[in-house]
């Protein structure tokens, strides 16, 4: 299901220099019992400028469309972007599926001329997450917001 701005959220002087520093602000995006897909865009700077959920699935997967959320980030003016989905299974680990979602996003930000800083799985209320960057799974030449 392709939605637009269903959940949107606009947050001021808050910068992001690790996965960790996004947690807190994911809460309201994360216990839903279907996967939730949401873009954090960034500044150059990585200041927040918005964070949108942009589609919802079923229980173990959703239908993403790489357009919609490149036009969202052209929309928002935005420099770089974090995509971040809930696995309502509570498992954080990421499925192959998330894995090709994510190199999917990182060729497409190259043409795009926009950095994707991280893709992050979140469980219910952020109580443990998956950062792809963290985790080395992906991102093996992209600096660290910091």
């Amino acid at each position: 299901m392709i939605l637009e701005n269903i959940s949107v959220c606009e947050k001021n002087d808050v910068f992001i220099h690790s996965p960790f520093d996004i947690i807190p602000h994911l809460k309201d995006f994360s216990d839903f019992p279907r996967e939730h897909f949401t873009v954090i865009a960034l500044s150059a700077r990585y200041k927040v400028i918005s964070i949108r959920t942009l589609f919802i699935g079923i229980s173990n997967r959703c239908l993403i469309n790489e357009r919609q959320v490149f036009t969202s980030l052209v929309k928002d003016e935005a420099d770089a972007f974090i995509i971040v989905h809930n696995h309502p299974s509570q498992d954080v680990t990421p499925s192959p599926e998330d894995i090709e979602l994510t190199k999917t996003f990182i060729e497409a930000s190259k043409i795009m001329g926009l950095q994707l800083l991280d893709h992050l799985i979140i469980n219910a209320n952020c109580n443990d997450y998956f950062s792809f960057l963290e985790h080395s799974l992906c991102f093996k030449e992209i600096k660290k917001a910091g």
